[in-house]
């Protein structure tokens, strides 16, 4: 699916951005690169065009942000299992109490016009180590993706920002900027073009 998106803060040098149906798409770039401006412009366009969209932020959901909603919504037994555990761990709740939710929620609202569900996780690596970035993978590809399209007939597009090579590894990535699509499979490739982006104003700040 190519898809005409404008980053909500950033500059683009393009504003087509092409998609693969069920498969996870990565979007890739050093701090303040428009990662999650685009990821805006992503929803935006699902807004506009009548597409099921489900986002999740670890500015809106995770740790603290996220023990607000459940206190507000007096969610007492999640709400205790987010306040006594690690970071990472408090953000895999955050992910299950939110995100998954979400998932079914959208499903059970269904237009029978909407053939197409957009799944959006920004900051996916914030607090997370290699294991549960992988596992939340392995969910978005053999639990969602089965669900959503083999069971029902929608076409899924996963879309996640990170930071790390641990997100990126073997996935479908994509610039923000150029929207031009990459496969890192070691860290030196990887590293390589992060460093690629930043220049000697950079270094200086």
């Amino acid at each position: 699916m190519e898809l005409d998106v404008k980053n909500i803060f950033n500059d683009a040098k393009t504003n087509k951005l092409t998609l693969t149906p069920n498969k996870i798409t990565i979007l890739v770039g050093k701090n303040g690169y428009g990662k999650t401006s685009l990821m805006g412009g992503i929803e935006k366009w699902c807004e506009e065009h009548n597409e099921i969209c489900v986002y999740w932020s670890d500015n809106e959901y995770g740790r603290d942000s996220g023990r607000s909603i459940l206190g507000f919504h007096e969610d007492y037994k999640n709400l205790a299992s987010m306040a006594f555990v690690s970071e990472g761990q408090s953000i895999m709740s955050s992910i299950r109490i939110f995100f998954i939710g979400k998932c079914v929620k959208a499903m059970s609202n269904r237009k029978p016009d909407q053939k197409n569900i957009f799944l959006l996780m920004d900051q996916l690596d914030s607090g997370l180590d290699v294991h549960q970035i992988n596992y939340i993978k392995k969910v978005i590809n053999g639990v969602l993706i089965d669900d959503m399209h083999v069971k029902n007939g929608l076409d899924v597009y996963p879309i996640i920002t990170g930071n790390t090579y641990e997100v990126a590894i073997g996935e479908d990535c994509v610039d923000p900027i150029t929207r031009e699509h990459m496969c890192f499979n070691t860290l030196e490739e990887y590293a390589k073009y992060i460093d690629s982006l930043y220049t000697d104003e950079d270094e200086e700040e």
